[in-house]
């Protein structure tokens, strides 16, 4: 085929169910004519729930949305009448045609849907209780030097907790996925 095409992300981003936009970028191929790849003809948006073994539900799907007198678009906006799940983890690729109707296709690209506004966010800070206590405070001699100890560690430092499930369920439910969201404030001050 005359081109490859690829998703932009090498992550996994998070993002709310308002903001999910497609991007892509189109490469030739070697050996392929410019003219094949200069004019694409059509693009096709597939997206699924992720699964480590790669059979996640269809959760939406563009079908192949002919481009050829406007122009492949910057991006395409989650157009599904249903919004994507808070939660979820999707993955989603692209397929393009080219002026000769030649198909490519990227490969699976993921992203994880977050919470629509900032009270929706669950969580707590996992640190070590020193370093919370004398963040911000420089109130005595004993918890500046505490924490201008925080600020020479490196690398940060590991901290661990324990979730127990029955805490985040309703009865009958089990957990079929989980994401965890990690910060590292003040590792770059």
């Amino acid at each position: 085929t005359a081109s490859t095409a690829r998703s932009l992300e090498d992550f996994l981003p998070v993002v709310i169910p308002s903001e999910v936009t497609f991007r892509w970028a189109h490469r030739a191929r070697a050996g392929s004519h410019y003219e094949d790849i200069s004019k694409i003809k059509a693009y096709r948006i597939i997206v699924r729930k992720y699964l480590m073994n790669g059979d996640g539900s269809l959760v939406w799907d563009s079908e192949k949305v002919d481009v050829a007198e406007e122009g492949v678009p910057d991006s395409v906006d989650w157009g599904h009448d249903v919004p994507p799940v808070v939660g979820q983890i999707l993955e989603w690729k692209v397929q393009v045609w080219d002026a000769n109707d030649v198909v490519s296709t990227s490969s699976w690209s993921k992203f994880a849907v977050g919470p629509e506004s900032d009270h929706e966010w669950k969580g707590k800070w996992i640190v070590h209780p020193a370093d919370m206590a004398t963040f911000e405070a420089f109130e005595s001699k004993e918890t500046a030097d505490k924490c201008e100890n925080w600020k020479r560690r490196r690398p940060l430092p590991l901290f661990r907790t324990q979730i127990a499930s029955q805490d985040l369920l309703n009865d009958g439910d089990h957990i079929s996925s989980a994401l965890l969201i990690m910060s590292g404030l003040g590792s770059f001050r």
